[in-house]
């Protein structure tokens, strides 16, 4: 899996785009955690929300939506050699994920789950993909933000 050091470099890329420590963020996420399953993973609240998605440092997309309350635990896709979900003492959700598709290509993904998933909450992601004799590594941030009930005739997704 991902070393501290890499960890940490994808906590403080995200952080600095957010304004949050990145100290306190790779300290807090440096725990073992309890495993759980992948019901108990956290869910959105229902409603509209508005998602930020930074990719390697730079705003690529933003974009708002009626979520039906799905949950939050990265789907299995492929053949999985590895699947762990964990919850971190300060409540906090880690999910590491090796897997390959049809094709045969790799996806390593960690991902830290932060918030309260009611009002916010971030997404911050180390994902390595290798297939076709290319690999690429992506390191970003997925940001929440709740907005409300969702308008009469909008379709939730999820």
């Amino acid at each position: 899996m991902l070393t501290l050091g890499l960890r940490f470099l994808a906590a403080a890329a995200a952080a600095m785009v957010f304004g949050a420590c990145p100290s306190a963020i790779a300290a807090d996420n440096d725990e073992q955690g309890a495993p759980i399953a992948a019901s108990q993973a956290p869910h959105m609240k229902a409603g509209l929300w508005t998602h930020t998605e930074i990719v390697n440092g730079g705003q690529s997309m933003t974009e708002t939506y009626c979520d039906a309350g799905r949950a939050l635990a990265p789907p299995r896709i492929g053949r999985c050699s590895g699947y762990e979900l964990k919850r971190t003492r300060r409540g906090d959700v880690i999910a590491d994920t090796v897997c390959k598709d049809e094709t045969g290509a790799l996806t390593q993904k960690q991902l830290i789950y932060q918030g309260d998933f009611s009002a916010s909450f971030t997404i911050f992601g180390d994902l390595r993909f290798e297939g076709n004799g290319e690999s690429l590594w992506v390191v970003g941030a997925d940001d929440y933000r709740y907005l409300g009930p969702c308008p009469p005739g909008m379709e939730p997704q999820g």
